[in-house]
């Protein structure tokens, strides 16, 4: 009888392995959901920036050739509890076009992030 009762359960090694074993997989989850986590944060700011940087082109290319100012311009935008700073610059580059540049960039965690766009407006 002695026999039979020590064959049936679990030893307490095989619970404590099972155990150890579990903790393993759980805390691999946590780590995988977590910096999935903190890089769909990132993804949604740099679409923010990308939006805003060219949101301000096409007001430029609405505005025409002559309102670009030769001048480098900034601002500071808050959106969404990140402030983004965009910058614009132009640069004439022969005849009747701009070169015009447009920089959003921003800090998040202690990383810098920035997203620039170029393009080229003719005088109409």
């Amino acid at each position: 009888m002695n026999r039979k009762n020590r064959r049936r359960g679990f030893t307490l090694v095989e619970v404590m392995v099972a155990i150890v074993i579990f903790a393993i997989v759980m805390i691999g989850g946590f780590v995988f959901f977590f910096y999935g986590r903190v890089h769909i944060v990132n993804a949604n700011h740099q679409r923010m920036a990308l939006e805003l940087t060219k949101e301000k082109i096409e007001l430029w290319k609405e505005s025409g050739y002559t309102s670009i100012p030769d001048a480098q311009n900034e601002a500071t935008i808050s959106l969404g509890g990140i402030q983004f700073n965009r910058s614009t610059a132009s640069v004439d580059i022969g005849g009747t076009y701009r070169e015009l540049t447009v920089t959003t960039n921003w800090q998040e965690r202690g990383n810098a992030y920035d997203v620039q766009l170029t393009t080229i407006i003719a005088e109409d």
